[in-house]
């Protein structure tokens, strides 16, 4: 599997789609739209913001919002995750 990241800079590439295109669109800042392909969550405002932002990039893109929400919450966590299992032991 892709990183999530390197997923949806393709998917946006593929489409000749731009950051800023999408930034028009949603109104959501060209750095915050580069946090999300880079993986840089600790950057977004965090909350329901994060998810927000995910599923208004997803929806420009036309792609499934709820995929790509559920891909953004496993990358967002995968230490979260982890540790979850290893205390259930």
């Amino acid at each position: 599997m892709k990183p999530f990241g390197k997923s949806l800079i393709q998917e946006r590439e593929a489409r000749g789609v731009s950051l800023e295109d999408i930034s028009g669109y949603t109104k959501i800042s060209v750095r915050m739209l580069k946090a999300i392909e880079t993986e840089r969550f600790d950057l977004l405002p965090g909350g329901i913001f994060n998810k927000s932002y995910v599923r208004q990039y997803a929806r420009y893109l036309g792609l499934d919002e709820e995929q790509i929400a559920t891909e953004y919450l496993r990358a967002a966590a995968p230490d979260t995750e982890v540790a979850i299992s290893q205390q259930s032991s």
